[in-house]
């Protein structure tokens, strides 16, 4: 089963990355007969059996997602590509299901989502379309396209050539300036207008639903992946038993013995909703947990 994917990472920065490296060989090994791909500018000089290199450009976060939408699918010889970042890996390979074949997109449900009802369109925000997704599903001419993170996605050959097939343009509006968490200067798009992941299940998802492409109802999408969680979505969900994730201040620290490094401090964690239900999950799958001091 799983030969018919490749486990890929596309990482623009040079350098050994040691995480996305250890993220990789993690979830091969919960994938035994996957391919196992990154693509960076440099060959890491320890490079871990059993990854495969192909040098690419350097880039940054706008032409990763660029990457990723118009030309990732000449990389992949596969029926699917299942796409792992330093901070978003394969937990438990037993719990992929067939099921996760019919779809051409999957990935963790997010707090963002266009809901269309027949009034118009809203972009509703920290989970708010949750709760509203529940009042609205027996109402005609309703839909809710929630996101579905991109750093821990699985995706059909077919997904990955649709966009450069239908000719897709990726627009974006001026961006902002932020300071970010290291205090850099750094440009910000609105509503994530640089987001591969928005791109897809908000931006195009019509027009790619409207050539074929399947994406998958949210319980589905719950069981495949989790970022952070909501009491409603996640409700009586054990989430040890979930088959991947992804969030950014999650890293993965080593194999032997298996270690979650968590790159924020634990104060910054604790007031997250329901990101204790997280670290007792990491606790309960045999993790090692350190956090940032």
């Amino acid at each position: 089963m799983f030969d018919r994917i490749t486990i890929v990472n596309v990482d623009g920065r040079p350098g050994d990355l040691l995480e996305t490296q250890l993220a990789l060989v993690h979830s091969v090994r919960q994938m035994p007969g996957a391919r196992c791909l990154l693509l960076s500018p440099t060959k890491p000089a320890n490079l871990m059996e059993p990854i495969e290199h192909v040098r690419i450009a350097p880039m940054g976060y706008l032409e990763y997602s660029l990457f990723v939408t118009y030309t990732l699918h000449q990389f992949i010889e596969t029926d699917y590509a299942l796409i792992v970042q330093n901070d978003g890996w394969v937990l438990n390979g037993a719990l992929f299901t067939k099921d996760f074949f019919e779809f051409d997109y999957i990935g963790a449900p997010i707090h963002l989502a266009n809901v269309i009802t027949p009034d118009g369109e809203t972009l509703m925000r920290k989970f708010s379309w949750v709760q509203r997704a529940t009042e609205l599903r027996q109402t005609p001419g309703t839909k809710i396209n929630f996101l579905m993170n991109g750093g821990f996605s699985l995706r059909s050959k077919k997904f990955l050539k649709a966009p450069s097939q239908l000719g897709l343009d990726y627009k974006l509006r001026p961006p902002t300036m932020i300071v970010n968490r290291a205090g850099e200067q750094q440009m910000q798009w609105p509503e994530g207008d640089a987001w591969e992941d928005v791109y897809h299940c908000v931006v195009n998802r019509a027009a790619l639903e409207s050539a074929g492409i399947r994406f998958p109802p949210l319980n589905l999408a719950a069981k495949f992946a989790f970022e952070h969680l909501n009491p409603i979505l996640h409700k009586d969900m054990d989430i040890s038993k979930i088959f991947g994730h992804h969030m950014k201040a999650r890293r993965l620290g080593s194999l032997d013995p298996l270690t979650i490094r968590f790159i924020w401090l634990e104060r910054e964690l604790r007031p997250i909703p329901m990101e204790d239900k997280v670290i007792e999950a990491f606790e309960k799958l045999g993790y090692k947990l350190e956090f940032a001091t």
